[in-house]
């Protein structure tokens, strides 16, 4: 091993254990050197990256005279007092060692070089007094982060207000609360528990034959009502659009490499029907990770035909592409899985250590060794998971397209993949070459939207597979891979495992790799999964940055239910249902969300769950919320992305990374390029107009009251309570219904208006049935009814278009979808 890589990565830069002149004995003449000549100097060029303040490199901190005596990691001196030859310190400043050259971005000016080595001739006197924090001490510190440390299940504790407890969680809320002098808030009425479960579980509103069940039910009505809901084929739809926040999923691509690969991800929506799923199945989230790591690998013992698990990969493969960068693809792929299940943002040491949290730049490579001996087969190439190999007129319209648009393409490769020097040869003209570049890039991106869109294409998964012999990789010196250091043995992070680190022998490591993470005994994972969870049953989290839990998190409220409940969570196999389950259970859940002057008097944030948070619901849950108030809500489960015009759920619609739809983008939609645990949460007047004037709402608001059911009801209070019920999902207050029946009958008469769109809406509902009927005799699978409705709403537009003014019951019912009760859950 080179001295520099031994000096630099390990002892640091101006390591040093001076012996040197104590403060008392400096005289007035080596006082004002140091401050004039030396401390400007470390200042402006070492403390950023050894400072306890800032960057603590190779174990040496140099803003403190005990830092600078303790040395680096090594514990090795770099300055000897009064041998400036004999100093590492002035071996690099002065660049005569090729191997060791400090600072690293530019050689100091001679001058400065003169300064530091009269300094060292001194007995490199330090002025500075006090106690300090050494470098060593820093890195100690942050090894003793309590994310760091094994959880332990606390003891539940026995609580004043035992009335007010239902299962350990509401001891060990209430314990906390106890030593501030706060109380609990009551339980809050069946109406909002209804509301309130609904949407956390299953993202929609309860339909109103739940409703009126639930609302009357007898006995553990509350129980059978989560056992519903945990059982519903919704569950999975709601909690997966979760998870692809964290993932930063997407349907695109982002920046490509043109002659590569196409604009979009044709499989994308298989990862997506993958986590359905898996968490309507309840799989064990060990599994889960392992799953998404490592579906490829045979040691793992799938249940189930690995076809359908394959689709798992997703979770690497579906990144932004950076061009075709391979150094920033592997990035990605550190960053989105360190983050969605460590909490660590490890790839903040591709360059160098961690500036907060004990991640040395030799982790990060040992991962980046990991997913460098990762590969993704070609395009065209893609794993097929379920063949659709039939005669029927929707697969044989598939193959017709796609065997057009594979005949350019494959006419085009072989001059794609010569180089220029070949071209020369051949004669083809650089005209020529652009013509086949243009035929092949468009080919190509035609065969990747034919394979997303058409129902006849065979399902195929984004995979990837480990190179059949594996090498290791070196680290990259401040990122760079033209400058390289030592080998990156693959393995797990140093701070997470045992004193002796086991290497990843067999493979890409990704196996071995998914096995660390998801061991019962890793610290984290529990953790940062339960707080994710928490934070969508309450709007607020224990670890306030869901996707880091080092050392710039703030520290958890409530720790000891932290640890409670991630025990809790390994102890019953990693079930998520049964944590859901048993927070819902609590009474800390079914809180009201009314405040409480005393309590908010000493916790105003609500930071010790005293009462329920009020929350926003996401973009999705509204969309699918409004169209399921109009009853055209499709309900049909996973396939192919559809636009947002369609009446399919939202988790269904196409993610573009190039450019997000527009209501997309108005709603604080997650930001695909990122891991994002936590959506921005945006309240601008913009989202205001956008839903008072959307065609969706109008739509729905004219469905609602053209419905049969509110035709015939006789008077202005049954249909003020049926519009309540349906949109509110409770009943109407008194107050609601005198100012619904006043404005009802000051508006001027319109029953024949209301017949005549009645009549109109329903003939063009007739014919477009009519349209998708004809198609479906003669085809009469799933792919079939797929092709007809997508038929049907390039027909329509997605939905049928009545641009006729409001009428005074839809001006009403579009007044009450307006208001903030249809946007938040209490």
């Amino acid at each position: 091993m080179k001295k520099s890589i031994r000096s630099l990565l390990v002892a640091g830069f101006f390591v040093g254990a001076i012996a040197g002149v104590q403060a008392a004995d400096l005289s007035k003449e080596q006082l004002q050197f140091f401050e004039t000549k030396i401390r400007p100097v470390l200042a402006n060029n070492c403390y950023k990256c050894h400072s306890a303040a800032e960057k603590v490199k190779g174990g040496l901190t140099l803003d403190s005279k005990q830092g600078v005596l303790a040395g680096g990691s090594s514990g090795d001196p770099s300055v000897v007092p009064g041998d400036p030859q004999k100093s590492l310190l002035y071996q690099a400043v002065t660049y005569k060692d090729p191997d060791m050259q400090m600072p690293p971005n530019a050689k100091l000016p001679d001058a400065v070089i003169a300064d530091i080595e009269k300094w060292i001739r001194m007995g490199a006197p330090d002025p500075r007094t006090g106690k300090a924090v050494t470098g060593k001490d820093v890195l100690q510190q942050r090894r003793d982060h309590w994310a760091f440390q094994k959880v332990r299940k606390p003891r539940v504790p026995n609580v004043g207000n035992r009335k007010a407890v239902a299962n350990p969680i509401d001891s060990l809320v209430i314990a906390a609360l106890e030593k501030q002098g706060i109380t609990p808030s009551p339980v809050a009425d069946r109406q909002t528990l209804i509301r309130r479960a609904f949407f956390d579980l299953i993202g929609l509103p309860p339909s109103p034959s739940q409703y009126d069940y639930y609302r009357n039910a007898k006995g553990d009505w509350y129980g059978d009502m989560l056992n519903e809901l945990l059982a519903s084929r919704h569950y999975g739809e709601r909690w997966a659009r979760h998870w692809m926040d964290v993932v930063r999923y997407s349907d695109t691509r982002g920046p490509i490499n043109r002659n590569k690969e196409p604009a979009t991800y044709p499989y994308a929506w298989t990862y997506r029907d993958y986590l359905i799923e898996s968490f309507n199945k309840d799989k064990p989230y060990d599994q889960f990770i392992m799953e998404q790591l490592a579906a490829d690998d045979e040691r793992l013992k799938l249940r189930e035909n690995r076809n359908n698990v394959l689709p798992a990969l997703g979770f690497l493969t579906l990144g932004q592409r950076f061009a075709g960068n391979l150094h920033d693809i592997i990035d990605d792929r550190i960053d989105v899985t360190s983050k969605a299940f460590l909490g660590l943002t490890v790839s903040c040491s591709r360059c160098h250590d961690h500036k907060f949290d004990p991640i040395p730049t030799q982790d990060y490579y040992s991962w980046y060794n990991i997913f460098a001996n990762t590969q993704e087969p070609e395009f065209g190439a893609e794993r097929i998971v379920e063949d659709i190999q039939n005669s029927s007129a929707v697969y044989q319209d598939y193959m017709s397209k796609l065997q057009g648009f594979q005949k350019i393409y494959d006419a085009n490769e072989a001059i794609m993949k010569m180089s220029g020097r070949e071209r020369t040869k051949k004669g083809i003209s650089r005209d020529r070459f652009r013509t086949v570049q243009n035929d092949f890039r468009r080919a190509m991106n035609n065969i990747a939207d034919l394979n997303a869109s058409h129902p006849g294409a065979p399902k195929r998964a984004h995979i990837v597979y480990d190179v059949k012999k594996p090498r290791d990789y070196k680290v990259f010196n401040l990122g760079d891979p033209k400058s390289q250091g030592e080998i990156a043995p693959r393995r797990f992070l140093e701070i997470l495992s045992p004193a002796k680190r086991g290497e990843y022998k067999e493979g890409s490591g990704r196996y071995e790799l998914a096995q660390d993470i998801a061991s019962p005994g890793n610290p984290l994972t529990a953790r940062v999964l339960v707080n994710r969870v928490w934070q969508h049953h309450f709007g607020e989290t224990f670890v306030a940055s869901p996707d880091d839990f080092g050392n710039q998190s703030i520290a958890p409220v409530n720790p000891e239910l932290l640890d409670w409940l991630a025990s809790y969570l390994v102890e019953n196999d990693w079930s998520i249902k049964k944590l859901h389950k048993l927070i819902m259970s609590s009474n800390t859940y079914r809180q009201i969300s009314v405040s409480d002057p005393r309590n908010a008097a000493k916790d105003p944030y609500n930071k010790l769950f005293w009462r329920q948070n009020v929350k926003r619901l996401e973009f999705e849950v509204i969309r699918d919320t409004i169209l399921q108030i109009g009853g055209v809500l499709d309900d049909d489960m996973y396939g192919r992305p559809v636009n947002l015009s369609s009446f399919r759920r939202s988790i269904y619609a196409f993610v573009d990374r190039n450019g997000l739809e527009e209501t997309m983008f108005h709603f604080d939609f997650a930001n695909p390029d990122l891991p994002t645990g936590r959506r921005s949460q945006t309240t601008v007047p913009l989202q205001a107009l956008f839903m008072m004037n959307s065609p969706l709402v109008i739509e729905q608001v004219k469905r609602l009251t053209q419905e049969r059911a509110f035709s015939k009801l006789a008077t202005s209070s049954e249909r003020i309570e049926f519009l309540t019920e349906r949109i509110y999902q409770r009943g109407p207050t008194s107050e609601e219904r005198r100012v619904a029946e006043l404005f009802i009958d000051e508006s001027p008469d319109d029953t024949e208006a209301a017949l005549a769109q009645s009549k109109e809406l329903a003939a063009k509902i007739t014919e477009a049935r009519q349209r998708q009927k004809s198609f479906m005799k003669a085809n009469a699978d799933r792919q079939a009814k797929q092709m007809a409705t997508a038929q049907r709403e390039k027909l329509t537009g997605g939905a049928i278009k009545d641009r006729a003014p409001l009428l005074k019951w839809q001006k009403l019912a579009h007044s009450m979808m307006m208001a903030n009760e249809m946007f938040y859950v209490h």
